[in-house]
């Protein structure tokens, strides 16, 4: 098998993977907005990619986000983040949730978006 067989190969095991999972997972670029919700994402908090550009964006899901600078600290420097947090559904659902926060890199090591 060619080098790019395996590789799409691998990337698809990797997709199938991060869909069947039941973690909510999303992906945001550096200005944070949305480029990637996963079903267990879209189920939990009623949003697809589309809509939460709508809106103005990923933080709009967070009511107390901007409460701890620490969240913003961390992620700058390249670090991973982890803690509860109260997040917002697009129907008004209030919830506590276990977020945990790592960033994405390029190939220059220069910080591209968060996961």
């Amino acid at each position: 098998m060619s080098q790019c067989k395996q590789t799409n190969v691998k990337l698809l095991s990797i997709g199938k993977a991060i869909e069947s999972t039941t973690d909510a997972i999303a992906i945001i670029d550096i200005t944070g907005q949305s480029v990637y919700h996963n079903t267990a994402f879209i189920n939990l908090l009623e949003y697809t990619v589309e809509q939460l550009i709508m809106v103005g964006g990923f933080l709009v899901l967070y009511s107390n986000l901007t409460d701890d600078p620490s969240i913003f600290l961390t992620l700058r420097s390249g670090g991973s983040w982890q803690g509860e947090i109260t997040i917002h559904s697009r129907l008004g659902r209030t919830m506590q949730i276990a977020l945990c926060v790592d960033v994405i890199r390029d190939e220059t090591e220069q910080i591209i978006g968060f996961i």
